[in-house]
C-alpha cells in the first residue's frame, strides 16, 4: 500500500516542485496593467509592461503573486506620479 502512495504521489510532488518562469512573467504584466488602470480609470487600455529581466529568478521569486507585486510597484511609480 505505501508503495501504490508514493507512486500515486510521487508525480504531484515533482510536478508542483517545477519552477514556471512564465507564472512570474505573466503576474508582472498584469501588475503593471492594474496599477496603469488604478492610476487612469478602470477603463483604460493597458500600457505595455518594460522588459521583464531574469534577476528576479536569481532572487528566488518566481511566483505569479511575486510578478504582480513586482509589476504593481513598477507601474505605480511610472504612472501615478
Amino acid at each position: 500500500m505505501k508503495k501504490l502512495f508514493l507512486v500515486l504521489l510521487f508525480p504531484i510532488l515533482i510536478s508542483s516542485s517545477v519552477i514556471d518562469p512564465e507564472e512570474y512573467d505573466e503576474g508582472y504584466k498584469d501588475g503593471y496593467c492594474e496599477a496603469f488602470r488604478d492610476c487612469y480609470g478602470a477603463n483604460a487600455q493597458c500600457a505595455s509592461p518594460p522588459y521583464i529581466d531574469n534577476q528576479p529568478y536569481i532572487n528566488g521569486f518566481t511566483k505569479y503573486k511575486d510578478g504582480f507585486k513586482t509589476g504593481f510597484k513598477h507601474g505605480q511609480k511610472s504612472f501615478c506620479q
